[in-house]
């Protein structure tokens, strides 16, 4: 992922209507998520089943450790990414 990608995740709607997270911690999450599906190699619109798995429940769980503060907003951060995706690719 571009650091591009990531500005435009963070400015996106689908971002900014993520309520209870507060934009240093989302920008944070978001910055972590990418840098797991950068590990992947492969776009998030194009992963497939073993992709989606190495990404999240190996990589993702690598960028936050245990009792990490972050780690309550993964869930809200990435549905909003999973939306933003969809969006970008034209679904």
């Amino acid at each position: 992922m571009t650091s591009e990608q990531v500005r435009e995740f963070d400015e996106s709607a689908e971002a900014a209507a993520m309520a209870g997270v507060p934009e240093p911690e989302r920008r944070e999450v978001s910055r972590r998520l990418f840098a797991a599906l950068e590990e992947v190699g492969t776009p998030l619109e194009k992963l497939g089943a073993s992709e989606a798995h190495g990404w999240l429940l190996h990589g993702v769980l690598e960028q936050f450790r245990p009792r990490d503060p972050l780690a309550v907003h993964v869930v809200p951060v990435l549905r909003a990414l999973l939306d933003f995706a969809e969006r970008s690719a034209g679904r």
